[in-house]
């Protein structure tokens, strides 16, 4: 056992996790899921980690978070294969660096809304410059009982005024949670997130000119 190894006494999360699979499966193709969980997990727990204590193993959330940021794909893959491709992210473009907004909520937020035959609960809406929102929002959440779940990016040259506008949209519409910490808590669903990312494309679009204006 490694007294090197920075996580030893430590319970598995994402952030350890998603080191491990970079590590180890960067640049694989056709890596079965469970191969990756069986590998992340005796790494971590021969170097004196403890094991996961997550309803969710890790490393679903490490693959559905690089699938976000192009960093893994299994579209390729029959439904359910578990099957993955880990793309090199050095032969890969980075996410524009001029920065994001980015929508996530804890799932037992959702859970509890289900339950109570709700089809919206709270998500945060927020931004960042650096262009690597899961950096951003693993800073937020450190010591919070479980992982975030990440619905939506969008990447864009000026990110705090694109929040600004999704903010200003949504408190029009009666969803803000004002008795919140912080002011970026909304009371919304999944698709009502990614609508409002569908409807900011296209507007996008709309602004592209292009050569037709003479």
């Amino acid at each position: 056992m490694s007294n090197q190894y920075e996580h030893v006494g430590e319970h598995l999360n994402t952030p350890m996790a998603r080191q491990l699979v970079l590590e180890f499966f960067k640049g694989q193709d056709r890596v079965k899921k469970q191969d990756i969980i069986k590998k992340v997990d005796e790494v971590h727990e021969n170097k004196g980690g403890l094991k996961y204590n997550s309803k969710v193993h890790p490393v679903t959330n490490v693959l559905n978070n690089l699938k976000r940021e192009n960093l893994a794909d299994n579209e390729n893959y029959p439904k359910n294969s578990g099957i993955w491709d880990i793309i090199d992210n050095e032969k890969k473009p980075a996410p524009d660096p001029n920065g994001c907004v980015y929508v996530y909520y804890y799932p037992a937020y959702k859970e509890r809304a289900e339950l109570k035959g709700e089809d919206r609960w709270p998500c945060k809406i927020g931004y960042t410059e650096t262009g690597d929102p899961q950096g951003r929002i693993e800073d937020q959440v450190t010591g919070m009982p479980e992982e975030p779940k990440t619905e939506v990016v969008m990447y864009t040259e000026n990110p705090r005024n694109l929040e600004q506008i999704i903010h200003s949209i949504l408190k029009e519409k009666d969803m803000h949670i004002q008795d919140a910490p912080g002011n970026e808590w909304f009371l919304i669903s999944s698709d009502i997130a990614k609508k409002v990312a569908n409807a900011f494309e296209v507007f996008q679009k709309s602004l592209d000119f292009g050569s037709s204006i003479q």
